[in-house]
């Protein structure tokens, strides 16, 4: 949400063209940690990575699903324009990605941010208001995508990432898991 607010009196065009601009820049960087402290006093760095990488695996799935008939969308609590610049990357159309919005006018966004927001519970209310229907089949690998995994009665699949709360409430819920991806190598 406060990445959205940041675009406040942007044009939608512009919002898209930074986050194009962004994405682009963080898949070219080199892969490297950046310790990040609050202030020169702070104890507690905490490390960020500074680069971004594609799951060669995730494109794939995509592909299949798509090639098989299945209309796949990505939700995410990202900037929409932001994951509408992204999933492209992983070969899906700009409308089939559901961020987080802000309300428009005159072109420009402004400071509102619009309902349902796509974090925990938001994520099956927006992939609803998306779908005008439960979905067939569902993916998530976070603990704040249990609610979308949980919503409707279709198939469910963890990508596993190594919770075994998850694998657990997996386990539990009857859905299927999909072992963790080999990670991708540096550059």
């Amino acid at each position: 949400s406060f990445l959205v607010e940041l675009l406040w009196k942007y044009e939608e065009a512009e919002a898209l063209s930074f986050a194009s601009a962004a994405i682009k820049e963080a898949l070219e960087r080199p892969e490297e940690v950046e310790m990040v402290r609050t202030g020169l006093r702070d104890p507690l760095a905490v490390p960020i990575r500074r680069a971004l990488r594609l799951i060669p695996e995730i494109k794939d799935i995509i592909a299949f699903l798509q090639r098989s008939g299945f209309e796949v969308w990505a939700i995410g609590d990202d900037a929409q324009w932001f994951l509408r610049a992204m999933v492209g990357e992983y070969g899906l159309e700009a409308s089939r990605a559901i961020g987080i919005r802000a309300e428009v006018k005159e072109s420009k966004i402004i400071s509102r941010i619009l309902d349902p927001v796509p974090f925990r519970g938001g994520k099956a209310d927006a992939m609803v208001s998306a779908l005008g229907r439960e979905p067939d089949l569902v993916l998530g690998a976070d603990p704040w995508d249990v609610e979308m995994l949980s919503y409707g009665r279709g198939v469910r699949i963890l990508l596993d990432k190594g919770d075994e709360t998850l694998r657990e409430l997996a386990a539990e819920k009857g859905w299927l898991v999909q072992p963790a991806f080999a990670p991708a190598p540096p550059g």
